[in-house]
C-alpha cells in the first residue's frame, strides 16, 4: 500500500496514478491532502507529491509543478526534456537476467543502464522527472489538442511530434519510466512482467477480383490490364488470393487472440473500396472469422458518426453479436470527436493509436491504457489498445526492405520484452498473400507471428 500526499487532488493526478499503481504495477495507494492522514499512515509507502518537501513528514518526493493541478489545455504548452540513466542495482540485475531467461538474444540488456533515456518534466527529488505529470501528458495526447500540422488526411504523424523534435525514438519510454519508478519503490518487477502478443489484421478490401459488380469488374480490368490472367483465373476457379482461406487463415491458424477488424462500408470511393456488403463470400468469411477470433468494426474514412452507425449495426447484424472494438480506416483519429462518437457508439475500445508515418508508440507505451477525455477534464472508460507497426508504413511509408524491417521490429520486440508490454501489430489479408506485391514480405511475417507465440 501507498500514501500519496498532494497540494490538491485533481482528475489528472487520479488518472495517473490508477494508470502507474492500479493497472501497471497493480498495486494499491491512497491520495490525499491531508496532512494528518498522511502522517498516520506509518504502516504505507510514502510518497510526498508536493512543491516543497516536508523533512518532517519522510517519505519519497516528487516535486510538484502544478501541472496535473489544471484543468484547461494550454495550446502552446512544451513540458521541458531530459534524459536520465538507470543504475545497476541488486534487484535491476536480478530483473535483467529474468529478462535473459526468457529472450538470450535480447540485445538492450545491456543497453538498459548504459542508454541516456528519455523523459519530460524534470524536477527535484527521488528521481530526476517528475512520473505523474509525464505519464498523463503522453497517455492523455494532450499535444494532440495543440496546434499541430497534420498530413494530407489531417493525422498526428511522428515528424510533427514533441519527441521528433526532441530526437526521441518512438519506443515504449513511459514503460521504461515505470520500471525505473518500481525499482526506486523497491517492487519486484518480475511479479508485473507480463508480455502478451496481440496481432490484428486489417480486411478494407476482402478480395483482389471477386464481389464487384460489372461496372467496377470492367472499370477495374481496364486500369490494371496486367492482372488480366489473374482476373480471368479467379474468376474460373473462385479461388481469389485475398481470400480469407488464402490468407489469415494460413497465417494464423495457430492464433488465439488474433483481432479482426473489417471495412463494411457500402459506399465506394478512394478511401473506402470494400467490395459488395452483399457479396455470399464476404458474409461467409466474416462469420468463420468471428467463430475463431475477436472480430472489430473498420470505420470508415472520412464519414462519421451516421455511416459508422449504419456500418456497425450491419456487422453485428451479420455476427449474430455485438461490436465492442474498433480501428480508424487510414489511422484518422482526430481528438476528441473521434472517441466520443465512437463511445456513443457503445463502442468500448479502439486500436488505432500508433503512427501511419513511422514505427513505433505515439503515447510512449506498448500496454493499453483507459482515455483521458481532456476536453471535458474527466477520465473515461474506453480503452485504448497501442500498436508498434503497420505492415504499410514499413513498405509504402518508410520505404524499407523486409530485411531492415526485420531489425526495426525486432528492436521494438526487445524493448517490448524488457518491459514485459503488448506485442501488437497491423497486417492486412492483401499483404498476407503471396500473390501480391508482398510476396517478399511472407517470411518476415511468418517470423513476426510465430515468435509472438513462443
Amino acid at each position: 500500500m501507498f500514501i500519496i500526499l498532494t497540494d490538491k487532488v485533481s482528475h489528472r493526478l487520479k488518472y495517473a496514478l490508477e494508470e502507474i499503481f492500479v493497472h501497471r504495477l497493480k498495486k494499491t495507494y491512497i491520495l490525499t491532502d491531508d496532512i494528518s492522514q498522511f502522517q498516520d499512515n506509518s504502516s504505507n509507502v510514502k510518497i510526498q507529491y508536493t512543491s516543497i518537501y516536508q523533512s518532517d513528514l519522510g517519505g519519497y518526493w516528487i516535486q510538484n509543478n502544478g501541472f496535473l493541478y489544471e484543468t484547461e489545455i494550454h495550446l502552446e504548452f512544451k513540458p521541458a526534456f531530459v534524459t536520465y540513466t538507470i543504475e545497476k542495482n541488486d534487484a535491476f540485475t536480478d530483473y535483467i537476467n529474468f529478462i535473459l531467461n526468457k529472450f538470450p538474444s535480447n540485445q538492450f540488456t545491456d543497453a538498459f543502464f548504459t542508454t541516456k533515456h528519455s523523459a519530460y518534466f524534470p524536477c527535484n527529488g527521488f528521481m530526476p522527472f517528475d512520473i505523474f505529470s509525464l505519464v498523463f501528458w503522453k497517455l492523455s495526447r494532450y499535444e494532440e489538442y495543440q496546434n499541430y500540422k497534420g498530413d494530407k488526411l489531417g493525422r498526428f504523424i511522428y515528424s510533427q511530434s514533441l519527441d521528433a523534435k526532441n530526437g526521441i525514438e518512438p519506443i515504449p519510454y513511459i514503460d521504461i519510466a515505470i520500471i525505473y519508478f518500481a525499482n526506486l519503490l523497491n517492487i519486484d518487477l518480475r511479479e508485473i512482467w507480463r508480455l502478451k502478443h496481440s496481432p490484428t489484421v486489417d480486411i478494407d478490401i476482402a478480395y483482389k477480383f471477386l464481389g464487384r459488380n460489372i461496372i467496377r469488374t470492367i472499370f477495374s480490368t481496364l486500369k490494371y490490364p496486367k492482372f488480366l490472367k489473374s482476373r480471368i483465373k479467379t474468376f474460373f476457379t473462385r479461388n481469389d488470393p485475398y481470400s480469407w482461406n488464402n490468407t489469415v487463415a494460413q497465417k494464423f491458424k495457430f492464433v488465439e487472440n488474433l483481432h479482426v477488424f473489417w471495412l463494411c462500408s457500402e459506399k465506394t470511393n478512394t478511401f473506402n473500396k470494400q467490395v459488395k456488403l452483399d457479396y455470399k463470400n464476404l458474409l461467409k468469411d466474416i462469420k468463420t472469422s468471428n467463430q475463431n477470433f475477436s472480430v472489430g468494426l473498420h470505420p470508415s474514412a472520412n464519414t462519421g458518426f451516421t455511416e459508422w452507425e449504419k456500418e456497425k449495426n450491419w456487422l453485428e447484424n451479420i455476427t449474430g453479436q455485438k461490436i465492442y472494438s474498433s480501428r480508424q480506416h487510414f489511422l484518422i483519429l482526430n481528438l476528441p470527436e473521434t472517441y466520443q462518437s465512437l463511445i456513443s457508439l457503445e463502442l468500448r475500445e479502439d486500436w488505432s493509436m500508433g503512427y501511419s508515418d513511422n514505427i513505433g508508440f505515439r503515447a510512449a507505451t506498448s500496454f493499453s491504457f483507459r482515455w483521458f477525455d481532456l476536453k471535458k477534464d474527466i477520465p473515461t472508460p474506453f480503452l485504448i489498445n497501442p500498436f508498434c507497426f503497420m505492415d504499410v508504413t514499413l513498405k509504402n511509408y518508410l520505404k524499407f526492405t523486409s530485411e531492415q524491417s526485420l531489425k526495426s521490429i525486432n528492436n521494438l520486440y526487445d524493448w517490448i520484452s524488457i518491459c514485459g508490454g503488448v506485442f501488437c501489430y497491423i497486417l492486412h489479408n492483401e499483404s498476407l498473400s503471396s500473390d501480391s506485391e508482398w510476396k517478399d514480405w511472407q517470411n518476415l511475417f511468418e517470423n513476426t507471428i510465430n515468435r509472438g507465440q513462443n
